[in-house]
């Protein structure tokens, strides 16, 4: 992951947490014709990639962002990209003591190949939704 891309995704992380948006939100920014919708109706929040390319989603509660240490992943076989049109649904994420929490960080990101042909995770995005 390039220094861009790490500090890319801090910033959206720090943006993400300055306060709650609405439960239903589009992005646009990442690419396609459509963008990402994600919607939170208990007890799931689905989300729905209207991109014209793969997406990798990560899912958490923001109190458990906090603390938690994790890595972006674009090995298909560990971990199922969202394809264009599709959607998936995920539970309400619960904190480190297991309960649900109020907002939850939807991160995603696109398998880029860089100039050196090695393919990196990249094009990081995220939002807050209230649950």
């Amino acid at each position: 992951m390039t220094l861009k891309s790490i500090a890319l995704l801090m910033m959206t992380i720090i943006l993400g947490c300055s306060g709650p948006q609405s439960t239903a939100v589009e992005d646009t920014e990442l690419g396609g014709d459509g963008g990402l919708t994600v919607v939170a109706v208990r007890p799931e929040i689905t989300i729905t990639n209207r991109t014209t390319q793969e997406v990798f989603v990560f899912v958490v509660g923001r109190e458990a962002l906090a603390a938690i240490n994790w890595a972006p992943c674009i090995d298909r076989s560990r971990c199922e990209p969202l394809a264009p049109g599709a959607s998936r649904r995920v539970p309400y994420p619960a904190n480190l003591t297991g309960r649900v929490e109020r907002e939850a960080s939807v991160i995603w990101w696109r398998a880029i190949r860089g100039s050196d042909w090695v393919v990196r995770p990249g094009g990081f995005r995220s939002v807050v939704v209230t649950l």
